[in-house]
């Protein structure tokens, strides 16, 4: 059963390139559930934006990453350069259209080599924007905001492997946003820092935030130029917004 919180330490084009040249099933198996990790709520959502009962979105998503197990879903694919983003929102659709060839094929629960947490799942759907009526703009969006929050824990356990997480718990809502100066004042009284020093911090921790996130942006595209990885940043900055 997976957690909600999102994972995209592990979504990258290498992940790609070892499903499409491992022979291992164990060793296939093991990277179809890294990437089921990060990916499986955007996908979740598009299905159940795209008309889908809960169930059946759950099924359609599971499915898709199992389907991957016995056929080459990523391989047509390989002398691309592009987006992961783009490259599993174009598969999964191809899934969707798919999928009633297929019914019967692997009910839930019956050889079951990745999970989702279904309740989950339909909780965090019902969150999300009516107005979105798009698929693809849902996809997307959820994409971007999981995307934001896997590098936020990312920087989250640096912080606390060097004994500093209760640093980053008092400074995390400053990431993104200035705050009151009263508010800060109390959280450096707290930290037993003057507030100079507590600002000196804050702007090491979005320093380094901005860092993880263009790497982790630079691990979902293949062979990125700067170009690509500046309009990758923009769009998902966006995206994330919107």
């Amino acid at each position: 059963m997976l957690s909600a919180s999102p994972s995209f330490q592990s979504t990258r084009w290498t992940l790609i390139e070892q499903l499409r040249a491992s022979d291992c099933e164990e060793e296939r198996v093991r990277i179809l559930q890294k990437l089921c990790e990060a990916c499986w709520f955007p996908l979740y959502s598009y299905a159940r934006r795209a008309g889908h009962p809960s169930e059946d979105a759950e099924d359609l998503t599971q499915g898709f990453f199992q389907h991957a197990l016995g056929n080459d879903l990523f391989g047509r694919a390989s002398e691309e350069r592009g987006r992961l983003r783009a490259l599993l929102l174009r598969s999964f659709q191809n899934h969707l259209r798919n999928h009633r060839e297929r019914e019967g094929a692997a009910k839930r629960g019956a050889g079951t080599v990745v999970s989702i947490d279904a309740m989950g799942a339909e909780a965090r759907y019902q969150s999300e924007p009516p107005d979105l009526a798009s698929p693809e703009a849902l996809y997307h969006r959820r994409w971007a905001r999981d995307f934001f929050a896997s590098v936020h824990e990312r920087l989250r356990e640096e912080c606390e492997g060097e004994g500093k997480g209760e640093v980053f718990e008092r400074l995390s809502p400053w990431i993104f946003t200035s705050g009151g100066a009263g508010e800060q004042a109390a959280a450096a009284e707290v930290l037993g820092v003057s507030l100079d020093h507590l600002r000196v911090m804050l702007t090491r921790y979005r320093k380094r935030y901005r860092m993880l996130f263009r790497q982790a942006v630079e691990e979902t595209l293949d062979a990125p130029t700067e170009d690509e990885i500046a309009r990758e940043i923009r769009e998902l900055i966006e995206l994330g917004a919107g």
